[in-house]
């Protein structure tokens, strides 16, 4: 996948969020996690959901600091947190991955 693919899969997902009025977790806001003791599955919709914002971001100063495995490892992280939550389709992911 070429770095053209990945940013425009992750612009169309985070306006898709940022849409929704779902924005960046902040870097050191951590009590949405830490308070569920690890177990992601209990964490609610919207800390996940701002939680991707803040990792499309990383995505992106990834890819511009040339450190591509990483961007990629995170991008699907990214995509798996927006599918479990509705934000789109498989469909949409398997376009996005070509």
């Amino acid at each position: 996948m070429d770095d053209r693919i990945i940013l425009e899969a992750l612009f169309v997902q985070r306006k898709r969020l940022h849409d929704a009025g779902v924005f960046p977790l902040e870097e050191t806001r951590t009590d949405c996690f830490f308070a569920y003791k690890g177990e992601f599955k209990d964490v609610p919709r919207d800390c996940k959901l701002q939680h991707c914002c803040f990792i499309l971001e990383k995505v992106l100063s990834f890819l511009e600091e040339g450190k591509k495995e990483e961007a990629l490892y995170l991008f699907g992280v990214a995509q798996g947190i927006l599918w479990s939550n509705g934000f789109c389709t498989l469909e949409e992911l398997k376009y996005h991955n070509y």
